[in-house]
């Protein structure tokens, strides 16, 4: 819900796609199934950027929110969708795409936070329990969609490359880096 106080930003539209799967799974009624299906063809049509970023969106205004895109979060919802209906495929492999180009370094291998409507990092810190997470997960997801290794690979550079950044005497991974150095 949106909040003045704190200035959050509703997405209810993509909450329809996670609870409408989620539904599904649990009474096996197709209208939560149909649900979900509405709003990934909504999101596919109306809600992504030239970059394939998803557009945050605020339902009450019905605004538009340029800046901070992130597919993160949401491939694993769309990759949910696809494993119940193959139909949804290509929307996978078309966001999960756009996590490699537009939201992981190129050299370092490491997730931004956020990227603006033009792909340029928003903001560079990575952090590992939160929504770079969330992208490793979208990623191992969207390859068991659609079995494209890149997606492995990728998931598997970020996690070698956040571990080469350890404390070397106690093991530990840092929970929050600069995506832009190593």
């Amino acid at each position: 819900r949106y909040s003045v106080e704190t200035g959050h930003q509703g997405t209810a539209i993509y909450d329809l796609l996670r609870s409408g799967i989620g539904m599904y799974s649990i009474t096996s009624d197709e209208k939560y199934l149909d649900q979900a299906r509405k709003t990934a063809s909504y999101v596919d049509t109306t809600f992504l950027t030239e970059n394939d970023l998803i557009f945050h969106y605020n339902p009450f205004s019905g605004d538009f929110i340029s800046g901070g895109h992130t597919n993160q979060e949401l491939v694993y919802d769309f990759s949910r969708l696809a494993l119940i209906d193959s139909n949804y495929n290509s929307i996978v492999e078309k966001l999960a795409n756009a996590i490699i180009k537009n939201e992981i370094h190129p050299e370092t291998n490491l997730f931004f936070t956020t990227v603006d409507d033009f792909s340029n990092p928003g903001n560079t810190d990575m952090y590992i329990s939160y929504d770079s997470a969330s992208g490793i997960s979208s990623l191992l997801i969207a390859y068991e969609v659609t079995s494209n290794e890149k997606y492995l690979t990728q998931v598997k550079d970020t996690l070698f490359a956040y571990w080469d950044l350890r404390n070397k005497d106690t093991n530990l991974i840092p929970s929050m880096v600069n995506a832009e150095t190593k």
